[in-house]
C-alpha cells in the first residue's frame, strides 16, 4: 500500500518526483530537478521478465539483493515482491514485529491518505519456518545454502534509474576513469535506493575511498542542495509521517528508513491508461520515464510508545538514535535551517488530526512537547560537539578519523 499523491498547490508540500529526462550532467556530473508531473500514458510499457515467459507459472530463482539487521533480502525474480528471510529464530521475533508495525502503519496511512507526501511499500505475507507447504516448492528456488526460516514479504522498492545511478558514480565515486567505471559496472550496484539524510551533511574524511557502493547509498543534505534539489517536500513528508507514527499508531518510529526508489507496479490511474485487457500477470513495470518518489520502509525495531510525556521522552531518544534522515535545529546553513520549520510545521498539523490527538484533549499539547525536547537535546548535543571539537587533537587523530561535523 502507498500513499496517494498530495494535491497540487504552490507551497513546498506538493509531491517531489525526480525523472529520468530531468537529469541534467554537468560539472561535478549531477544535476536531478524536481518534477510534480505524473508519468505520461505513452510512456507506460508493461513488460513481462524472461523467467516469467519461459515458466509462467512459477519464478525460477530468488536473487540475493542485500542484508539487513534481522534477515537477508531476495527479490522474487519477475515481480515486485521482496522477500526478508530472518537470520535466526530470534530475528525472526523482530521479522514478526516489523510486519504487524507495517500493516498497523499502512491501516494509518490510509486513514490521511492524500495528505502525506510519501509512499509505502504493500505488505503481502508472514511465512514461518515450519510452513511446509510454502517451503517444499519455494525452497529449492533459492541460492543452495537457504535454510527454512521466517519469512517476510512486500513490495519491492525498484531500484533507481540506470541514468541517475550512473550520475551518482560520476560525481561521488573518487579515483580514475577505470574505477568509475568498475563501479558502474558492479552487478551489486544495480540495487540502488538512495537514504535522504536531511539531518547531516557529508563527513570530510582523510584516509581515500576505498570502495563504492550504491546500495543504501547515503545523499546527505548538503549533496541535496547542491545538485539543486528542493528537499522541502521530503521534509514534510516526513514530519508528517512521524507524527502519524507517533499520534495515530502509537509507536516510537524507530530505526525506520526513507528512501528514495521507484515503484515497480501502476497505479489505478495508470492502469486506466493502458489498452484493454492488457496481461499484467508476471509482469515487472517498464517506463520511458520512471517516476522517484521517497518510501519510509523497516519497522523491525519499532516500539510502542505510552501517550504522556515518558513516551515523548522515548520518542525523542529514538529520533535521535536512528539514522539522520530528519532534518535537525539550529542548522548554520539557513536552507538546512529551512527543512527544520517546515518538517515541524508538517509534524505538529498533522499531529491535529491524528486520533491520539483528536479525541484526547489531554494529549493536545504532547506533540508540542515532542518538538521542544528535540530543540534542547539538539541544542545539548551542539554544546558537546563545540566542546569536543575544542580539544586539541594528535595527528594520529586526524589520519585515523573523520575531521568533519555531523
Amino acid at each position: 500500500m502507498s500513499s496517494q499523491d498530495g494535491k497540487e498547490t504552490s507551497d513546498p508540500q506538493r509531491e517531489q518526483e525526480l525523472t529520468i529526462d530531468q537529469l541534467v550532467e554537468s560539472d561535478p556530473g549531477l544535476a536531478l530537478q524536481h518534477s510534480s508531473s505524473r508519468i505520461p500514458a505513452d510512456s507506460i510499457s508493461v513488460v513481462e521478465s524472461a523467467a516469467c515467459a519461459q515458466r509462467p507459472a512459477q519464478v525460477e530463482l530468488y536473487a540475493h539483493i542485500g542484508v539487513g539487521t534481522c534477515g537477508t533480502v531476495y527479490h522474487e525474480t519477475g515481480t515486485t515482491t521482496v522477500l526478508k528471510l530472518a537470520k535466526s529464530q530470534e530475528w525472526g521475533v523482530q521479522l514478526w514485529n516489523d510486519y504487524i508495525i507495517h500493516s498497523e502503519v499502512i491501516a494509518a496511512f490510509e486513514k490521511h491518505g492524500s495528505t502525506i507526501n510519501l509512499r509505502i511499500p504493500a505488505v503481502l505475507h508472514f511465512t514461518t519456518r515450519t510452513d511446509t507447504a510454502w517451503w517444499t516448492p519455494n525452497l529449492p528456488l533459492f541460492p543452495r545454502e537457504t535454510e527454512a526460516t521466517d519469512v517476510l514479504a512486500s513490495e519491492r522498492i525498484m531500484p533507481l534509474p540506470r541514468t541517475i545511478c550512473d550520475s551518482l558514480v560520476n560525481a561521488y565515486c573518487s579515483g580514475d576513469a577505470a574505477r568509475k567505471t568498475a563501479a558502474r559496472d558492479d552487478p551489486a550496484n544495480t540495487a540502488c535506493l538512495a537514504r535522504v539524510y536531511l539531518g547531516r551533511r557529508r563527513r570530510v574524511r582523510v584516509k581515500p575511498q576505498t570502495c563504492f557502493s550504491l546500495r543504501n547509498f547515503p545523499l546527505h543534505v548538503d549533496q541535496i542542495l547542491d545538485i539543486g534539489l528542493d528537499a522541502r517536500p521530503w521534509a514534510v513528508g516526513m514530519g508528517q509521517t512521524l507524527a502519524v507514527m507517533h499520534w495515530e499508531v502509537g509507536c516510537d518510529a524507530r530505526d525506520v528508513e526513507f528512501v528514495l526508489g521507484c515503484q515497480g507496479t501502476l497505479s489505478a490511474a495508470e492502469l486506466r491508461r493502458l489498452p484493454g485487457k492488457t496481461s499484467t500477470r508476471g509482469t515487472v513495470v517498464g517506463f520511458g520515464r520512471r517516476g522517484v518518489d521517497l518510501w519510509m520502509l523497516d519497522f523491525n525495531q519499532v516500539r510502542g510508545m505510552s501517550m504522556n510525556e515518558k513516551g515523548v521522552d522515548w520518542a525523542v531518544h529514538a529520533f535521535f538514535e536512528n539514522d539522520p534522515y530528519f532534518p535537525r535545529p539550529y542548522a548554520e546553513d539557513s536552507e538546512e535551517q529551512e527543512l527544520w520549520t517546515v518538517f515541524q510545521e508538517a509534524y505538529l498539523e498533522m499531529a491535529k488530526h491524528c486520533t491520539q490527538i483528536r479525541t484526547r484533549p489531554a494529549l493536545a499539547e504532547m506533540p508540542q512537547i515532542f518538538i521542544t525536547k528535540v530543540i534542547d537535546e539538539q541544542q545539548k548535543r551542539l554544546r558537546v560537539i563545540a566542546e569536543i571539537q575544542a580539544r586539541p587533537r594528535s595527528l594520529d587523530e586526524y589520519e585515523n578519523g573523520e575531521t568533519g561535523g555531523g
